[in-house]
C-alpha cells in the first residue's frame, strides 16, 4: 500500500511539473500561434463553469454592488435631466411651429389661387384679392340673447375690416366678419347666421355654365341651415337635386369670394302652398364653430396708417 502511494504521488508531482513545463512553453511561444485553437479549449473548459458563473454573479453584485451615479451627485444628475427635456420640448415646440407654418402657407397659397383662378373667370380685376390667415380662439354658440360667432386673434391693427369673409380649406365658406372690429380681436358670424345672399347650384358630377346654373336666395333657419325657393321650371343644366353644391354669386359680397362652396342640397321637395314653387334646403359644408383657423379674403385696398401701426401713446 505504502510503494502504491508513493508511485501515485510521484506521478502527479510528474504531471504537475509537465503542466507547468507545458504553460511556460507556451507562454513563450507567438501570439498568433496559440489564437487559433486555445479559444476552442477555452470554450470546453468554460462548459462545467457555466452552471457556476450566474449564482457567483448574483452573490457579487449582492456583496459589491455597481455604484450609481445619480447618488454620488443627485441635484446635478436632476440639473442635467431637467436640461435635456428643456432641450426636448424646445426641439419639439420647434417642429410643431415649423408644421404649422408649412400649412398657414399652404393654406394661403391654395386660397389665393383658387380665389385667382374663380375670379380670372369673372373678372380681370382677380390681383386684387387680399388674404390673411387667423386663428379661432373662441366660439360662441347661439343663445337666446345673440347668435353664434367665432373670436379670431387678429383685428384692426393687422388689417381687418368688416366684411372680409372667412374661409376654410381654400374654397368653403366660414362666414363673415361683423360689423365691429376690435384693435386686436374680431368676431366672424357664421355662415349658418348670414341671411338673404344670392348663390348659384351646380352639379357635383359635371360642368355647366353658371348662366345656366339655377339662382336661389338662401334664408337661414333656427336649424343652422338655408332655404331658398325656385321654379318648377326646369333649368337648362337640368332638375336641382340632392348633392348639388351651392357657390356664393352675389354682387354685394367681395369679389373675390364669388365662387366659393357653400354648402350641399340636402332636400329638395315641393310647397304646397305655391305649387309653381319648390323648396330647396341647403346645409353647411363645414361646421363654423369647429374650425380651428380660418383664411380671410377680401378686396386689396389701402390700409390707413393708423391701422397698419401702433397709435402713439399706446403700451408696448
Amino acid at each position: 500500500m505504502a510503494r502504491s502511494a508513493s508511485s501515485q504521488t510521484r506521478s502527479e508531482r510528474r504531471a504537475w511539473y509537465a503542466a507547468l513545463a507545458t504553460a511556460l512553453v507556451l507562454s513563450l511561444l507567438p501570439t498568433r500561434w496559440l489564437v487559433g485553437w486555445t479559444s476552442d479549449v477555452a470554450q470546453l473548459v468554460n462548459v462545467p463553469i457555466v452552471a457556476l458563473k450566474h449564482p457567483f454573479s448574483l452573490a457579487r453584485a449582492w456583496l459589491r454592488p455597481m455604484p450609481d451615479p445619480r447618488e454620488a451627485e443627485p441635484e446635478k444628475i436632476q440639473a442635467l435631466e431637467s436640461d435635456l427635456d428643456a432641450a426636448r420640448t424646445l426641439y419639439k415646440r420647434m417642429e410643431i411651429e415649423n408644421e404649422l407654418l408649412k400649412e398657414r402657407i399652404a393654406l394661403l397659397e391654395g386660397a389665393k389661387l383658387a380665389l385667382l383662378d374663380g375670379a380670372r373667370a369673372m373678372s380681370s380685376s382677380a390681383d386684387r384679392a387680399r388674404t390673411m390667415y387667423a386663428t379661432v380662439v373662441g366660439a360662441t354658440p347661439a343663445s337666446s340673447r345673440s347668435p353664434s360667432s367665432l373670436t379670431l386673434n387678429v383685428g384692426s391693427w393687422h388689417g381687418i375690416t368688416p366684411g372680409m369673409v372667412a374661409t376654410w380649406n381654400g374654397d368653403v365658406l366660414v362666414g363673415r366678419v361683423a360689423d365691429t372690429v376690435e384693435r386686436f380681436t374680431s368676431l366672424v358670424i357664421p355662415a349658418n347666421g348670414l341671411n338673404g345672399f344670392e348663390v348659384r347650384f351646380f352639379p357635383p358630377d359635371r360642368d355647366i355654365p353658371a348662366a345656366d346654373a339655377p339662382v336661389g336666395l338662401l334664408k337661414a333657419t333656427k336649424e343652422g341651415i338655408w332655404t331658398t325657393d325656385l321654379r318648377q321650371a326646369s333649368s337648362p343644366a337640368g332638375d336641382i337635386a340632392e348633392g348639388w353644391i351651392a357657390r356664393i354669386a352675389d354682387e354685394r359680397w367681395p369679389q373675390p369670394s364669388r365662387g366659393l362652396r357653400v354648402g350641399v342640397v340636402e332636400r329638395v321637395g315641393p310647397r304646397d302652398d305655391a305649387p309653381l314653387l319648390k323648396r330647396v334646403t341647403v346645409r353647411p359644408l363645414v361646421d363654423a364653430l369647429r374650425v380651428p383657423h380660418v383664411v380671410l379674403i377680401d378686396e386689396s385696398v389701402a390700409i390707413p396708417a393708423e391701422s397698419a401701426q401702433p397709435a402713439k401713446g399706446s403700451a408696448r
